[in-house]
């Protein structure tokens, strides 16, 4: 048997979780009931991205271990183009300092929650710790080159989100960048696959494909595998790029 593939495991992983600082996200979106929704689907491996901001990635990532659950540091954020673009950082405290960067560059305008939607900070045991009024609801002043060399900065991988619906890259550009090329793409919906080489042409690209959970009823089966030696970050960037047998799988 090959060594380089003798321990390999496929992960169930859902790579596009928001939690209750989102501001479009409920307010249910805390900890332990995110846990009890990833348990019961067998999801063992997250990645926690919130609109702008990093803030509420220890909490989750300390609650969830508990539970077995491996959490990848991330955030979405949303370019001045209204694309919306996910970032994944090996570790919090990389994260964090990403997210201080990201929310600098947030417009100076004032919230209303009611309006704009609540932006709860919780801790670990789902008490809610703080109400932060800035608009993470809002595009950022970065524009696509700008938003992936910031991820790439803090050492982190850049994948355009939901790329056929709103706010997603082909949805609102209507067409491949070339800062974009080799940018892995998250499909929700599989069926739209067909349509990659149309905007991608016969460019190698990784497909990523997650639940955009912003509810808990909207956690269920896991939508992608992840499969690799182990749930760090240097293992997930040799699945992305198919190196040494590791592999993302598609599940839908």
């Amino acid at each position: 048997m090959n060594s380089a593939v003798s321990f390999m495991r496929c992960f169930k992983a859902d790579f596009h979780i928001h939690t209750c600082i989102s501001p479009c996200a409920d307010i249910t979106m805390t900890p332990s009931v995110v846990a009890e929704r990833l348990v019961r689907y067998g999801i063992d491996w997250i990645a926690i991205t919130d609109h702008n901001t990093t803030r509420n990635v220890q909490a989750f990532q300390k609650a969830l271990s508990r539970n077995g659950i491996k959490v990848m540091p991330g955030i979405e954020i949303q370019t001045v183009e209204d694309v919306h673009i996910l970032g994944y950082f090996p570790d919090v405290e990389t994260a964090e300092s990403a997210g201080r960067a990201v929310e600098q560059r947030l417009p100076p305008v004032a919230i209303d929650p009611e309006r704009d939607g609540y932006s709860l900070l919780v801790d670990e045991t789902d008490v809610f710790m703080d109400m932060v009024t800035l608009p993470f609801g809002f595009p950022t002043s970065l524009n696509i080159e700008e938003a992936l060399r910031l991820i790439g900065s803090f050492g982190g991988l850049p994948v355009f989100a939901h790329v056929f619906r709103g706010l997603g890259l082909f949805y609102q550009m209507g067409i491949l960048p070339e800062s974009a090329k080799g940018i892995p793409l998250e499909v929700y919906l599989l069926e739209k696959r067909a349509l990659i080489p149309a905007y991608c042409g016969t460019f190698p690209t990784a497909l990523f494909s997650s639940s955009d959970a912003h509810t808990p009823e909207a956690l269920g089966d896991a939508r992608m595998e992840i499969c690799c030696e182990s749930r760090i970050f240097s293992e997930f960037l040799k699945a992305v790029r198919a190196e040494a047998g590791r592999s993302i799988r598609l599940c839908r």
